[in-house]
């Protein structure tokens, strides 16, 4: 009796310390969740906030996706001096996701469309750690396509719902079915 329940505990132990250690662990697929300020809490500026831009970078330091997110909540205080607000938003990692330490940074954009610069407000960042997908997960997951077309254009970014892999994948078998379809249907004449 004292080994059955010796061993529970340990098997307790061990499934409570892999939960705590894949807190920040993800893969292809996985919903990201950003809460800007990180502490959650509304922050005072002098500029009426419009957007944060949330940039996701790769193990390597490669621009991987920018989007652009309209701040969840913005007010203006009683005297009008100055705004509080906070941003949330999921970021979802993409297909074929690099395995290695991950980054997010996040930069508020006023409504005259500058960065905002203030002291009481820090550039927001945010690591975790991506783990090697499986084909399917990878295949099934967000595909993210960027351009970085210079200084004045900025950053082209393409969202596709699944990896167009999956899409040509797909295609291929409707058109293949298709055929074998259209192949039954037909019988031969006899003469």
């Amino acid at each position: 009796m004292k080994r059955t329940s010796s061993f529970i505990i340990m098997l307790l132990l061990f499934i409570v310390s892999a939960t705590i250690v894949s807190a920040e662990t993800y893969t292809s697929g996985d919903n990201v969740h950003v809460r800007y300020p990180a502490s959650g809490m509304l922050t005072d500026i002098l500029e009426e906030p419009k957007f944060v831009r949330y940039t996701v970078f790769n193990p390597e330091g490669l621009v991987v996706y920018e989007v652009d997110h309209d701040v969840t909540f913005k007010q203006q205080t009683a005297l009008g001096t100055s705004w509080k607000w906070y941003d949330e938003i999921d970021i979802i990692v993409p297909g074929f996701a690099q395995p290695g330490s991950w980054k997010i940074e996040g930069r508020l954009w006023s409504t005259f469309f500058s960065i905002i610069t203030s002291p009481s407000l820090s550039v927001y960042e945010k690591t975790f750690e991506v783990t090697q997908p499986d084909l399917w997960t990878s295949l099934t997951a967000p595909f993210y396509y960027t351009i970085d077309m210079g200084p004045a254009a900025g950053r082209f970014n393409l969202l596709l719902p699944v990896h167009p892999y999956l899409i040509v994948a797909l295609a291929m078998a409707f058109i293949v079915g298709l055929l074998i379809t259209l192949r039954a249907g037909r019988t031969p004449v006899r003469s």
